[in-house]
């Protein structure tokens, strides 16, 4: 999976994920064209070790990639955090960096055959946490992770 970012404001694509304080991250998921199965669970390991659910979430429940897809062929984008100004569905989170916690942010993209949860994590939840809740989960041996994606999100002072 790619993730690409974008500034909100501007619609300009940001290559390198850096943004400054006052900066809308906008993050895109593009799900490969030869991906029609499974599930995907994008979060974001923050510097704070806080870790935030972007897909699946209380608003945004369904994860299925055929959902996901809704219809559509090829490579498709998927907005996991939204520009401040566009429309979201249900679930859509959208931010503005501030100057609470700045630094580097993990995105962590992960396609697998079933959902990675039995339950809906909270939306906000520590990173021991989810580790916690992964290895639990792992331990089972009834979950496959296809594949785990990352990309660097950098927070600055202008």
């Amino acid at each position: 999976m790619e993730i690409t970012f974008r500034d909100g404001a501007s619609g300009q694509e940001v290559p390198f994920g850096d943004f400054v304080v006052g900066q809308n991250p906008v993050i895109d998921v593009i799900i490969p064209d030869d991906v029609f199965t499974g599930y995907l669970s994008v979060s974001v390991l923050d510097v704070s070790g806080n870790v935030f659910h972007l897909v699946p979430n209380i608003g945004r429940a369904d994860n299925s990639i055929n959902t996901l897809r809704d219809g559509r062929d090829g490579a498709v984008p998927l907005r996991v955090a939204f520009s401040l100004d566009e429309e979201r569905p249900d679930g859509g989170i959208a931010f503005a960096v501030d100057g609470s916690s700045l630094g580097k942010s993990k995105i962590l993209v992960l396609h697998s055959d079933a959902p990675l949860f039995r339950e809906m994590r909270p939306t906000t939840e520590s990173a021991v946490g989810y580790a916690e809740a992964l290895s639990e989960r792992a331990a089972t041996g009834d979950q496959l992770i296809r594949s785990l994606d990352t990309r660097i999100l950098t927070t600055s002072q202008p």
